[in-house]
């Protein structure tokens, strides 16, 4: 199965274990991979792999596939129900529904190592400190790939200028993050700011200018608005719209996307013809 395919399969919120084959072994990728650890074996070895394809980084686990009879029965004992696809794919069904995947990941990716020596107080502070850091990691993740993408499908006019811009700084936010969850480096977080700064204020001007959707703007503001709150940086939405923060977060809170998701790009690419 393609890697297209598999993350395909990945994307849906439903608590399952997809099981693909892979020459002789059979794999579990990314969420997959967080039930199989989290419901049946949690001594497995995880892998981590980045893929050019995508962009990313994916973990995964993997065993021979004649041992898939022993998975069978422990789903059978655990209550699990256990579905064949084809010769290629199999699921598990029935797993309670866990919400922490991304921190999970997170953790695989780019493990940091904690040392804390002084009281249990500090210690939980510095542990919802660095659980607040690998969400936001995850969040600035996804609004880089978006912002990279969707400006690609901007009318030409606007794609090789400011749209090579907007993508620089999609991946100057991105970057801003390796060194800290390496823990070579604390988090800059003026830089941060600067770079969803950027990023929202492209997008307004280009919304402005009727390049892109105000769907597409919001969703944009919205998903920046979230990042400054997990790393604790001043608002700058009154400074992006230039409305007052009550109506500003009103607008942003009725949006279609409310619950975080993307508009899609394909949806949205602008008519060259019906410019102003």
């Amino acid at each position: 199965m393609r890697v297209v395919e598999v993350m395909k399969i990945e994307s849906s919120d439903e608590p399952e274990i997809h099981l693909v084959k892979e020459g002789t072994f059979l794999r579990a990728h990314e969420k997959s991979c967080y039930y199989f650890h989290k419901f049946l074996r949690a001594d497995f070895k995880i892998n981590k792999s980045f893929i050019k394809k995508i962009n990313s980084h994916i973990i995964y686990i993997g065993f021979p596939r004649d041992t898939l009879n022993r998975y069978c029965s422990l789903c059978k004992e655990k209550g699990y129900e256990f579905e064949k696809i084809n010769d290629n794919h199999f699921v598990i069904k029935g797993l309670p529904k866990l919400n922490d995947y991304e921190l999970f990941k997170a953790q695989i990716i780019n493990p940091v190592a904690v040392t804390v020596t002084e009281s249990v107080d500090k210690k939980e502070d510095i542990t919802e400190e660095k659980k607040a850091l690998y969400i936001a990691y995850k969040k600035s993740h996804d609004l880089s790939v978006y912002v990279f993408k969707d400006s690609l499908t901007w009318n030409k006019k606007v794609k090789y200028n400011s749209g090579d811009q907007v993508r620089r700084d999609s991946m100057d936010l991105y970057r801003e993050f390796i060194p800290a969850l390496n823990g070579t480096r604390k988090l800059n977080h003026s830089n941060v700011a600067n770079c969803l700064d950027y990023i929202a204020t492209a997008y307004k001007f280009m919304y402005d200018c009727r390049y892109v959707p105000q769907k597409k703007w919001l969703y944009v503001i919205e998903r920046a608005e979230e990042i400054r709150k997990l790393l604790r940086l001043e608002s700058r939405v009154l400074r992006v719209t230039g409305e007052r923060q009550t109506e500003s977060r009103s607008s942003l809170e009725s949006a279609d996307f409310a619950d975080g998701i993307a508009p899609k790009v394909q949806d949205f690419e602008t008519n060259e013809d019906k410019l102003v």
